[in-house]
């Protein structure tokens, strides 16, 4: 592989990750922003606790710093907040929040200025999906939490820009749109039309996902549960 770009697209088209892991190990320690980037999204796709995801932060960061104009770089500061969003201090969660969305809205205005160009429509789709969990995570997180932490909750993620499941919908089914061939955004959506009380459109999503998607794909069987459970 003689590119990071070629490694990405090993990888997020074709699904080959041990084939970009290998060639961004081979190529080491480089200042290419493109590199920087592949290494963070890879890295972000493993197990990682809170110091791995600080490492891919860094990564993401190194590679917006050389490239601020690469989408990939954003894409790469993106999933390194959100990875680390999990396992951070809570004093830091909603400067990492806020981190994520302002790198997933950068990236997809970058790519946006580059349309027509196939790279930045796969960097576009993922950057539409991980929008779309972002406002899915926090719209959600109140319900996830005891009745008595709910105004405490409330009140830490006041800083953020708001947040709500008709967005999560909408940035889902942008993301569809961007790629119909890749059903998967509708497991997603219908997730969020069940919170939105709107079970015949997820009972539809659920039930094209299925008609749509290859017979390995890891996301039927969540798909199979929530269509019996409507």
């Amino acid at each position: 592989v003689g590119s990071a770009r070629a490694a990405a697209l090993l990888w997020r088209r074709d699904g080959d990750a041990r084939a970009a892991a290998k060639a961004a190990e081979a190529r080491g320690d480089t200042a290419d922003a493109a590199w920087l980037a592949l290494r963070a999204l890879l890295k972000c796709e493993g197990e990682l606790d809170a110091a791995g995801a600080r490492d891919a932060l860094e990564l993401a960061d190194r590679s917006v710093r050389a490239a601020p104009e690469l989408p990939e770089a954003l894409l790469a500061r993106a999933a390194a907040a959100g990875v680390l969003r999990k396992c951070a201090p809570r004093k830091e969660r909603t400067a990492l929040a806020a981190m994520q969305r302002e790198a997933c809205e950068a990236c997809v205005q970058l790519c946006d200025e580059a349309d027509g160009n196939a790279d930045e429509l796969l960097t576009k789709h993922s950057a539409l999906g991980m929008l779309g969990d972002w406002h899915h995570g926090l719209a959600d997180l109140p319900s996830k939490v005891p009745f008595f932490v709910r105004p405490a909750i409330r009140k830490a993620l006041a800083p953020l820009p708001p947040f709500s499941f008709e967005d999560a919908a909408r940035h889902y089914q942008h993301q569809l749109d961007l790629q119909p061939s890749r059903p998967q955004p509708r497991v997603s959506l219908a997730r969020t039309f069940i919170r939105l009380d709107r079970k015949e459109d997820a009972k539809a999503q659920l039930e094209a996902f299925l008609a749509e998607a290859q017979k390995e794909d890891r996301l039927r069987g969540d798909a199979e549960k929530m269509l019996q459970e409507l």
